[in-house]
C-alpha cells in the first residue's frame, strides 16, 4: 500500500514538473521571439552648392550620396523587455544602413524601415563633397565643397512620417553670398608731342589687366581681364566675405609712341607700355560694391 501511494505521488509530481517545464518553455519561446511589424518613414531633401562663381546663385548638386543608419533593436517591438532584463542584448544590437543619391535636380529620397515604435536614425550626410566648379573666367575646375547646413546627429522617426532635410554646400565663412566688382577706363600715353589729356588715347582692344586675390577657400586666384574697344574693363567675383583686397597689375604690350626731339616729333613704333612700371596696386572692395579705378599705361 505504501508503495502504491509512493508511486502515485511520484507520478503526480513528475506530471506537474512536465507541465511546468512545458509552460515555461512556451513562455520563453513567446518572450524570446523578436516581434517585428515593419512599416516605413521617408527622409527626403534637396542639395545645392555654389557651382558657378559667375553668378550669385546656388545650383543643384547631383551625385551626392547620403546614408542613414539605425540600430536594428529599434525595429523589435518587444525589445525593451530584454533590454531591462539584460538578456539577448547583443543579439539585437546591430546596425542597418539606407542610402540614396541626388538626381540632376539635387533631390534625394530614402525610405527607412520603422517598427511599431519610433526609430532613432543617424544621419551621415558628408561634410565635404568633391565636384566641378565654374570659375570667374568661365573655366571649370575640380573643387572640394564644405557643408554649410547643420543637420544634427540623428532624427527620431515614426511610421509614415516624411522628414525633409535640405543641405547647402559652399565656402566656409558667411551664409550670405554677394558680388564684388572693379571697373573703369584704361588709357595709354602715346603722344608726348601733345599737351594735357591729348597725350592719352584709349588702349588697343584686348589689352590685359591681371587681377589677383584670395578666394573664400583661401586659394590664390589670378584672372586676366580684357579691356574692350572703348577702353573699359569690368571684373566681378562673388564672395561670402564682407570685403576683400584685390591686386591689379597690367600685361605689357608694344605700340607706337610719339616723343619730342628738339623741334621735331619722333615716332617709336615698338615702344613697350607698362602699368605702374611693372608693379601693382591694391583695391579694397566691400561685398555688393563696385569700385571704380581708372588706369594709365605709360
Amino acid at each position: 500500500m505504501k508503495n502504491y501511494y509512493l508511486k502515485t505521488a511520484m507520478a503526480a509530481t513528475a506530471l506537474f514538473a512536465l507541465f511546468a517545464v512545458q509552460s515555461c518553455k512556451e513562455s520563453t519561446d513567446e518572450n524570446t521571439s523578436p516581434k517585428t511589424d515593419l512599416g516605413k518613414a521617408t527622409i527626403k531633401g534637396n542639395i545645392i552648392a555654389d557651382l558657378d562663381l559667375t553668378n550669385a546663385q546656388k545650383e543643384a548638386m547631383a551625385g551626392v550620396t547620403v546614408t542613414f543608419y539605425l540600430n536594428t533593436q529599434d525595429l523589435i517591438s518587444n525589445y525593451n523587455y530584454y533590454y531591462y532584463s539584460g538578456n539577448y542584448y547583443n543579439y539585437f544590437n546591430g546596425y542597418r544602413s539606407y542610402s540614396g543619391v541626388t538626381d540632376q535636380d539635387g533631390n534625394y529620397s530614402v525610405d527607412i524601415e520603422v517598427g511599431t515604435k519610433g526609430v532613432n536614425v543617424t544621419m551621415a550626410i558628408p561634410e565635404l563633397v568633391n565636384g566641378n566648379q565654374k570659375q570667374e573666367n568661365g573655366s571649370t575646375i575640380s573643387t572640394q565643397f564644405q557643408k554649410m547646413t547643420y543637420t544634427g546627429n540623428s532624427v527620431y522617426l515614426v511610421r509614415n512620417q516624411v522628414y525633409t532635410q535640405n543641405v547647402e554646400y559652399r565656402g566656409n565663412i558667411n551664409p550670405e553670398i554677394g558680388t564684388m566688382t572693379i571697373s573703369g577706363d584704361v588709357r595709354y600715353r602715346n603722344d608726348l608731342c601733345a599737351t594735357g589729356t591729348d597725350q592719352y588715347a584709349t588702349v588697343p582692344a584686348n589689352t590685359k589687366l591681371l587681377v589677383q586675390w584670395y578666394d573664400d577657400y583661401g586659394r590664390n586666384k589670378q584672372l586676366s581681364v580684357n579691356v574692350d574697344a572703348t577702353g573699359k574693363y569690368t571684373f566681378t567675383t562673388e564672395s561670402v566675405s564682407n570685403n576683400r583686397y584685390f591686386y591689379i597689375s597690367g600685361v605689357q604690350f608694344n605700340g607706337s609712341r610719339k616723343t619730342p626731339n628738339g623741334m621735331n616729333c619722333d615716332t617709336n613704333n615698338n615702344y613697350t607700355y607698362t602699368l605702374f612700371g611693372g608693379g601693382s596696386t591694391t583695391v579694397y572692395v566691400n561685398k555688393g560694391e563696385t569700385a571704380v579705378r581708372n588706369y594709365d599705361f605709360q
